[in-house]
């Protein structure tokens, strides 16, 4: 039977949940939450598992009696089969309520699969008895149109990189970035900015943003492009650019009158593909709204 120790711990209420179920296979999977009332406890309440179905029955019609709250929500043999039974379970734990098919977009980040593409790099050690003894791992992900999210994606990937396997030594690094296009042996990535001129807005598609052009091999690779900032990020800009070895070509405006004022730096850089990359993420991360891509 519950002690409570966990209760007598804590300022507030403590809800228990848990799933059950078996996938599409074999039917729904089904989500509970429950506060159980010091002052009325059940006798009589231990791991479901150990616990007969007659018994179990009864100890469920007891806590619905004597329970602060409780509630049970499940997710269909549909539902488990487009999300998969991870994501069902967590919506149904999430809403409180039986899963639908069509998600409101606070509703779709809780439980709705986002498919980020990604490159990703591993080197496993073992000693002679098979056992894990390091994992490196460089993950570069796409942020995708869900640039809120994407930081949480990111931080899965790390988080579950070296798998569910033991090990002493881990070095991950996980890199999030925007989408490119490859054309002509040249991979392109535009991020846009926005800016006002005469009281409209403009952005990525009227020529306010920095975009990358990468070339060569993983190893020796040349990069070159333009960067839009606003005047007040021109010196972080400048630094981040220079402490990565990428070279400043020039600096001069594209437009006149626009709120705030956007600058744009001409660069070019040579080195590692990986390496440019990270010195121009460094250097993309000082500014505010860069967030779109194309």
């Amino acid at each position: 039977m519950p002690d409570f120790a966990i209760e007598r711990g804590c300022a507030g209420l403590v809800c228990g949940v848990d799933e059950a179920g078996r996938g599409p296979l074999a039917g729904p999977v089904y989500a509970a939450a429950v506060i159980l009332n010091p002052a009325r406890r059940i006798n009589g309440l231990a791991d479901s598992k150990i616990l007969a179905p007659e018994r179990r029955g009864q100890l469920a019609e007891r806590i619905k009696e004597r329970a602060i709250a409780w509630s049970v929500a499940s997710a269909s043999v549909e539902e488990i089969d487009r999300l998969n039974i991870f994501h069902a379970a967590m919506l149904a734990m999430r809403t409180g309520r039986p899963v639908k098919m069509t998600y409101g977009r606070e509703e779709s980040f809780f439980g709705h699969v986002h498919r980020h593409p990604a490159w990703m790099r591993y080197e496993h050690g073992a000693n002679r008895d098979g056992r894990l003894v390091y994992v490196k791992a460089t993950i570069v992900l796409d942020g995708g149109a869900y640039a809120s999210s994407s930081r949480a994606v990111c931080l899965n990937a790390a988080s579950t990189a070296v798998g569910p396997y033991r090990c002493p030594s881990a070095r991950v690094e996980a890199i999030l970035g925007h989408k490119g296009a490859l054309a002509a042996s040249v991979y392109k990535v535009t991020i846009g900015r926005t800016a006002r001129m005469h009281d409209q807005e403009v952005g990525a598609t009227m020529g306010v943003n920095t975009w990358a052009a990468f070339a060569g091999s993983d190893e020796k690779a040349v990069v070159d492009g333009d960067f839009a900032m606003r005047e007040s990020e021109l010196q972080a800009v400048l630094r981040a650019l220079r402490r990565a070895g990428i070279d400043i070509v020039a600096i001069h405006h594209h437009m006149a009158e626009e709120q705030p004022r956007i600058l744009f730096l001409h660069y070019w850089g040579v080195g590692k593909a990986e390496d440019l990359a990270r010195g121009l993420r460094s250097a993309l991360d000082l500014t505010r709204d860069s967030a779109s891509s194309r």
